[in-house]
């Protein structure tokens, strides 16, 4: 297989979706979808449409899309290293971030919020940081994400131990291989069908905003985040692109779908609340249980994430700017996002609470969920650098 160097088109893309996140999250308090540490005075979940719309659409790629990305990267560090050295690096990249967080998030949390919205003297808020850290039962906050992906890496390297280099490289690294063709629309549409089924099933009994513990992850989109890891493997493996893998006819096909599924959800809905539905109990019967919502958002959620994350695949990968190493100011963007959202959480909690307390929020949810968004992602980087480059210098590379 050739060697296939690391393309700036696909970090940036990762810093994209990772202040995505930070932006995502914000929103949540202020009429969004979600569960999140800080609940607003003035807005309750899904009271405003449009960041209710922004939270679901973002729901349907983003956060599968770092699996997509992540896998097609631990692919091409499984044919430079040996499994135990693969599986050190992704221990501390990925394993030592989750226990530091998970043990620490939660107090810090505790501790902001005392602090910031009921003016607690620092006794009182050390006390909250400590029955914080007492109550950790498993993985906390976003790192989910991190540990999930520790648990696929860590199966990729029992299962596959083939993929892996050895002690002393071979030829066989540097041997040509053929470029396979793009995924044929009827396997994308069987894979598309079957996780969409898998989905509503899984949701019947966990559904969507119900946490499965210890590692703090929402079994309802789990489906798609292994499809998404397996199709970022295979896509490397044998020789695709990322932005290839999917044809222009297939996107069409998706994009048909998409909006046939849309329509039909959006003729359902308004004649459930013609009938006297409510649009709230609409959102609650979406994320889970036997009922057509359940269905037809279990359906959408795949057809749209998969439409979407190809379209900015291409996006980024065909446009000469967003394939220039991002570097405004003479700071690696990329260097720092992992670190960025890390460190988001509490960032945007105390930033929450600081504007919870005034008249701030009663701007709009919209513009309150997007001014804290962006001070939030602005913020973050700025922790970020402090966190990547302290850790680097004091513990060691490769943890941040």
């Amino acid at each position: 297989m050739s060697s296939i160097q690391r393309s700036h088109a696909l970090d940036n893309l990762r810093i994209s979706l990772t202040a995505l996140v930070i932006v995502h999250h914000a929103a949540i308090p202020y009429g969004g979808a979600g569960s999140w540490l800080y609940t607003s005075p003035h807005h309750t979940p899904g009271s405003s449409i449009p960041v209710l719309a922004f939270n679901v659409i973002n729901q349907t790629f983003f956060m599968a899309t770092f699996f997509l990305l992540s896998a097609y990267f631990s692919s091409i560090a499984a044919q430079r290293r040996t499994r135990r050295a693969f599986l050190w690096e992704k221990w501390k990249r990925l394993g030592v971030p989750t226990a530091v967080y998970s043990v620490i998030s939660k107090g810090v949390v505790r501790g902001i919020i005392t602090w910031r919205l009921h003016d607690a003297g620092w006794a009182v808020v050390w006390k909250e940081v400590l029955e914080g850290v007492k109550g950790v039962r498993g993985v906390s906050g976003p790192v989910w994400y991190c540990a999930l992906l520790l648990i696929f890496d860590t199966l990729y390297a029992v299962l596959f131990p083939s993929q892996f280099t050895e002690a002393i490289p071979t030829p066989r690294n540097a041997m040509p291989s053929s470029k396979a063709p793009p995924f044929r629309t009827t396997y994308v549409l069987i894979a598309l069908s079957s996780i969409s089924v898998m989905s509503f099933l899984v949701r019947t009994e966990y559904p969507v905003g119900l946490d499965f513990k210890p590692l703090c992850l929402q079994l309802a989109f789990v489906s798609q985040y292994a499809l998404y890891y397996i199709a970022g493997i295979c896509i490397h493996r044998s020789d695709r692109t990322l932005q290839e893998a999917i044809i222009p006819r297939t996107l069409r096909h998706l994009a048909a779908l998409a909006i046939g599924v849309t329509t039909f959800s959006l003729f359902q809905i308004k004649s459930y609340v013609t009938s006297g539905g409510v649009f709230i109990d609409v959102v609650e019967q979406a994320t889970g249980g036997v009922n057509l919502f359940a269905l037809l958002y279990a359906f959408w959620n795949e057809v749209t994430g998969l439409l979407l994350s190809s379209v900015l695949l291409k996006l980024f990968t065909s446009h000469r700017m967003l394939g220039k190493k991002w570097q405004p100011f003479g700071v690696d963007l990329g260097k720092y996002s992992y670190a960025s959202f890390l460190v988001h959480t509490p960032l945007l909690v105390d930033m929450q609470c600081f504007f919870g307390k005034g008249e701030f929020e009663k701007r709009g949810a919209v513009f309150t969920a997007m001014t804290v968004g962006m001070l939030g992602v602005v913020e973050s980087w700025g922790v970020g650098w402090l966190l990547k480059e302290g850790v680097d210098r004091l513990v060691g590379r490769g943890y941040v």
